[in-house]
């Protein structure tokens, strides 16, 4: 139970509340005020890395709230020593005043996830809201049974399941072949190698299903110095890993637990998920979401479940040739995912990198490389230049994609009038934002999209601002180069943000930023 947080003047010490972003997410630290003394700004320095939310004095909370003082704000939090050590590009624009502020604003910067609102922004222009993938199992000739998989990120195995049994009802009692008609599939080149075999380095493919992916469980062996075990859900992905538990150990009792399973090539070339680590004996085992590569494995594995149970019986799966597609026949059947909007939605709300990568590939028809392009065209269309932009993938896994400050702000102005803000998540509300800004006159009114890499951290969106002179705000702030994980800089985003959510116009002129 977290702390309420209290007047500062009557307690004996500043007051601390935690404010975590669930259990696997960086702490996130926000200092409340406009503007902030060198010593102010060192004390809260000191304290943010605990992942403390700290309240000024309120003394300070009356000094320096007008949006004219916003600039030496900024510049204040900035000036703070983990956020000095950043490369930091900003610019922050009034939809009444114009540029508030603006430092490194023309220069390319990593912006991780914030990648998506390309992506997104292409989607809601060249798919429309009402864009569904169509996912078709067809009875052939000779009672062959062939689904096309079109790269639906939401196909589970229920849905599926349902299909065969549709397509079945119109051929009962056939004893079919089945074929899966898919396009090649693979990771973006420029993912680390690192990322694939997690959950967010998911393969993007055509024939997805679940995710692409699985979970590995993994327990103690039956004595101390045994190697670990390991098993999965659902069982038939067991058929589907190569597995290595050669680098793992049973330790003793009360041992404290550390267990790894990624991806690695053996002398052949092979694929091989290693165990690496240790769990005490008789410890609870420990479950690990983790990637299927190549993914359509896991779809075929899916698709002679949903045959069996539909009656066609226990069949094994012909993957046909690349571009071979399934041949029509005497019935078929369809699933249809939901319609763009609610799927954008939970791309943008939980950062999802799957569902960005098989959108960018729905733009483009099913290229990357179509997918792309057709996303300049679109982000061209709106009259917004992408000088500062390198795009190579849909959801920002890549360290290869670049953009700067400008860039997002003038999309995110160009897409007011579409629905793109309103999938964005909601600071103390929704999403990524869920825990953040929780308690601060940010709260509530902040529709941004989030990013987070090693040493990277991205924050861009929209700001309802409670003075009407002030309008609407767009903002993109984004820290680079940081030499920690880019997590913790998401205390000083914040701090940034809030003060914009406090400040008032009071009639001066804007002291500016940095350009």
């Amino acid at each position: 139970m977290e702390e309420a947080l209290k007047p500062w003047h009557s307690l004996p010490k500043i007051t601390m509340a935690r404010r975590m972003a669930g259990a696997t997410a960086a702490c996130a630290c926000v200092l409340t005020g406009a503007l902030f003394t060198s010593a102010y700004a060192a004390l809260a320095d000191r304290h943010c890395a605990d992942g403390h939310l700290l309240q000024p004095p309120e003394q300070h909370a009356s000094s320096g709230n007008c949006i004219e003082d916003l600039p030496n704000a900024i510049d204040t939090i900035l000036r703070a020593a983990l956020a000095a050590s950043a490369l930091w590009g900003a610019e922050i624009r009034s939809e009444e005043l114009g540029l508030l502020y603006a430092r490194n604003a023309n220069s390319s910067f990593i912006p991780a996830s914030n990648t998506k609102l390309l992506m997104a922004s292409a989607a809601l222009l060249r798919l429309g809201e009402g864009f569904r993938w169509q996912t078709t199992a067809y009875l052939g000739p000779s009672g062959v049974v062939c689904v096309d998989a079109v790269g639906d990120p939401s196909l589970s195995q229920a849905r599926l399941e349902e299909l065969l049994k549709r397509l079945a009802t119109a051929a009962p009692g056939v004893r079919a072949e089945l074929q899966l008609a898919h396009s090649t599939s693979s990771p973006p080149p420029t993912w680390e190698y690192g990322d694939l075999s997690h959950s967010y380095g998911a393969e993007p493919a055509a024939a997805t299903i679940d995710g692409n992916t699985v979970v590995v469980t993994v327990a103690a062996g039956a004595s101390e110095g045994a190697p670990l075990q390991a098993s999965f859900a659902p069982p038939s992905a067991a058929s589907m890993f190569r597995v290595d538990t050669n680098r793992s150990r049973t330790a003793a009792p009360g041992s404290a637990s550390s267990v790894t399973a990624v991806y690695e090539l053996d002398a052949l070339g092979q694929l091989v998920l290693v165990l690496d680590g240790s769990l005490g004996l008789g410890a609870p085992s420990v479950s690990l979401t983790r990637s299927v590569r190549p993914a359509s494995r896991l779809f075929a594995s899916h698709l002679r479940e949903a045959a069996r149970l539909a009656g066609f019986g226990a069949l094994e799966v012909t993957m046909l040739p690349v571009g071979v597609g399934c041949t029509s026949g005497a019935a078929s059947a369809s699933t249809e995912s939901e319609a763009l909007l609610p799927l954008l939605n939970q791309t943008l709300q939980e950062s999802d990198n799957l569902y960005a990568e098989l959108t960018l590939r729905a733009i483009g028809r099913g290229s990357v490389s179509d997918g792309l392009a057709a996303t300049a065209t679109a982000i061209s269309s709106l009259g917004v230049s992408s000088a500062s932009v390198m795009h190579v993938d849909g959801s920002g896994l890549s360290r290869h994609n670049v953009a700067s400050p400008a860039f997002f702000v003038a999309l995110l102005e160009a897409m007011r009038s579409t629905a793109l803000r309103d999938l964005l998540p909601v600071s103390g509300r929704t999403g990524t934002l869920a825990h953040r800004f929780i308690g601060t006159p940010a709260e509530g009114i902040v529709h941004a999209k989030t990013g987070t890499m090693t040493g990277v951290s991205a924050l861009s969106g929209y700001l309802r601002h409670a003075d009407p002179a002030v309008g609407e705000i767009v903002f993109s702030l984004l820290g680079n180069n940081v030499p920690a994980y880019g997590g913790a800089l998401r205390q000083f985003q914040d701090a940034i943000v809030i003060a914009i959510a406090k400040a008032r116009h009071c009639g001066g002129s804007r002291a500016g930023g940095i350009a």
